[in-house]
C-alpha cells in the first residue's frame, strides 16, 4: 500500500516534466510553450520540421548534454562550434 501513492506522483508529476519537450516538439509543429513565447522552432539546417526519430534524439541528447556533468557538455558544444549547437542541435 505504500508504493502506490509514491509511483502515482512519480508517473503524474515526474513523467510529464520528463517527456515535456518531445511531446511538444512532436504535437506542435517542433514550439514547446516557450519556443511559441520567444518565436522560435526546431527545425533541420535544410529549413524542414524534423522527423519523429530527429525529435527524439534531440530529447535523447537534451538528457546527456544538460544533466550530464550540470550541463557542461551543453555550454562547451555552444561554445565551440559555429552556429552554436548543442549536440542534440547538430
Amino acid at each position: 500500500d505504500y508504493w502506490f501513492p509514491v509511483w502515482y506522483y512519480v508517473i503524474v508529476l515526474a513523467l510529464p516534466m520528463v517527456l515535456y519537450d518531445f511531446v511538444c516538439e512532436v504535437f506542435f509543429e517542433g514550439q514547446s510553450l516557450g519556443k511559441y513565447a520567444v518565436g522560435i522552432r526546431v527545425i533541420n539546417v535544410d529549413g524542414t520540421e524534423p522527423t519523429l526519430q530527429g525529435y527524439f534524439f534531440r530529447w535523447v541528447a537534451r538528457i546527456l548534454d544538460t544533466k550530464i556533468l550540470g550541463g557542461l557538455i551543453a555550454v562547451s558544444c555552444i561554445a565551440a562550434t559555429l552556429r552554436c549547437q548543442r549536440v542534440g542541435d547538430m
